[in-house]
């Protein structure tokens, strides 16, 4: 599965490996058809916008693409496709270890959907497991559990900082050097009774 990258300045033409982000439902690269979609115009053709070429689709998070490379995608100079950006609900993977922060592969790129139990803050940051205070769809939106619990984003994570009256918090020191199961573990807890807050 390879797509013809043309250096727009010079002309040059290399096969590239289709990114897995750009393999359709039937095994063909996406990037090879001039509209970049695995629907509709499948002429072969390294042509395209010269230098930019998006394609945004936002299907249900945690559904499977149903046939349209999803993300954003420029042409670089060296004619090859490089993924820059992914809606929401999806992360985004150009690494050997599946992350975006690992040694990059440009064979590796994608938007990966986040599961229903998990949210993203920013795609660069990956899919994260829900802490228990937060009701999460797979999506950067979340619903807190007990009203009036306060939460903030900090280096891609939602951390707890404050409980209502009669609730105490359960939550590390530090959400960025804790384990995620500690950070899941993040929630208001009811007082017991006779207990208070402190």
């Amino acid at each position: 599965r390879t797509y013809l990258a043309v250096a727009p300045l010079t002309g040059l033409q290399v096969c590239d490996t289709c990114p897995i982000g750009a393999i359709c439902p039937d095994g063909t690269c996406a990037l090879r058809n001039a509209n970049k979609r695995c629907v509709g115009d499948d002429s072969a053709g390294p042509d395209g916008p010269e230098f930019t070429t998006s394609v945004s689709v936002t299907p249900i998070p945690g559904q499977e693409q149903q046939g349209d490379v999803i993300g954003t995608w420029i042409r670089e100079e060296n004619g090859k496709f490089l993924l820059v950006a992914c809606p929401d609900g999806f992360a985004l993977i150009n690494s050997t270890d599946g992350t975006s922060t690992g040694q990059f592969s440009r064979s590796a790129q994608r938007c990966q959907a986040c599961k229903i139990d998990q949210y993203v803050i920013h795609p660069l940051f990956g899919c994260k497991p829900c802490p228990d205070g937060l009701i999460c769809r797979g999506v950067k939106a979340v619903q807190v559990v007990v009203f009036d619990s306060e939460w903030d984003e900090i280096s891609g994570l939602y951390r707890l900082l404050k409980c209502p009256t009669g609730y105490s918090k359960l939550s590390p020191p530090d959400v960025i050097d804790a384990s995620p199961a500690e950070r899941k573990r993040q929630a208001c807890v009811p007082c017991g009774r006779g207990e208070e807050r402190t």
